[in-house]
């Protein structure tokens, strides 16, 4: 699984890639042998609290982030000056977190298998170790691309397949404490800005009007936009079926499937997508 949550010999292993480190480096640093890391890495090896203390003091890591899966490691990357390397256009205006790429990356896996997900990483000069860190920024770029391969190779088109992106992405932002479920629709959906900030910068969720019984939302694109141009409906097309299924998704999480997403006939002129969610 090329996705987070890993097992221990997973993360130890990358720990070791955030740091920049070999393994013949890795051992020098925690005093102990490359063939012990080597096992280690492979699951096969003897890891015991005392190691683990070890690998903690040595990368200021807590015991807790260790056993829930919260690494710092983008942290660790800049302690030990070793950012992975990636290509610069993923780099260069880095306003999306990675964690915006999860659904992607789970539909790409389970439909097309994992040797076939890591050659399309390798065709864009991608480490997967990249989807370890959630919070870890890039360009939209990236995003871009992702969906561009699901165009090409018409998983996008599948039925369902909107829906598992949305739901992946959704969890994995559930996960970071965004505390949506709590309370009605109404107060759920009036947060929903803050969601998307949690994804990017490039595009947000405007919620123009809440009442008792629906929310009108926008998706304000305007810097992404002026990124992509005007000649790129295909692009557009899959930005509003994403929002769709975001929004379709986050109303039903808590709420029994009561919340209902509509498309808007016209958005205002500086937003991309217009939406009313609706409930009983």
């Amino acid at each position: 699984m090329l996705l987070p949550p890993y097992e221990l010999n997973q993360k130890i292993r990358l720990i070791r890639v955030f740091a920049g480190l070999n393994q013949a480096d890795m051992a020098q640093l925690l005093g102990m042998t490359q063939s012990w890391v080597s096992k280690v890495e492979a699951g096969m090896g003897d890891l015991t609290v005392a190691h683990l203390n070890i690998i903690r003091k040595k990368f200021e890591i807590s015991a807790d982030a260790i056993i829930d899966g919260t690494i710092p490691y983008s942290q660790i990357s800049k302690t030990f000056n070793a950012p992975l390397k990636l290509p610069k256009k993923y780099t260069h205006g880095a306003n999306c977190r990675v964690r915006l790429l999860y659904g992607f990356v789970s539909l790409f896996e389970e439909r097309l298998g994992i040797d076939a997900t890591l050659k399309f990483f390798r065709s864009k000069g991608i480490a997967p170790e990249v989807l370890a860190d959630p919070d870890l920024r890039v360009s939209m770029a990236m995003v871009l691309d992702f969906m561009s391969f699901g165009m090409k190779t018409n998983l996008l088109t599948e039925e369902g397949a909107w829906e598992k992106i949305a739901r992946c992405n959704i969890v994995s932002l559930l996960d970071s404490g965004s505390g949506f479920t709590q309370g009605s629709p109404k107060e759920a959906f009036a947060r929903v800005g803050e969601i998307s900030r949690r994804y990017t910068t490039d595009f947000n969720y405007q919620i123009i009007s809440v009442t008792d019984r629906s929310a009108d939302i926008y998706a304000d694109h305007v810097r992404l936009q002026k990124w992509l141009g005007s000649n790129n409906s295909a692009f557009g097309s899959a930005l509003g079926s994403y929002h769709k299924a975001v929004l379709e998704a986050l109303g039903r999480l808590d709420f029994k499937g009561m919340v209902q997403v509509n498309t808007l006939p016209q958005a205002p002129e500086h937003c991309g997508f217009a939406y009313r969610a609706t409930w009983n």
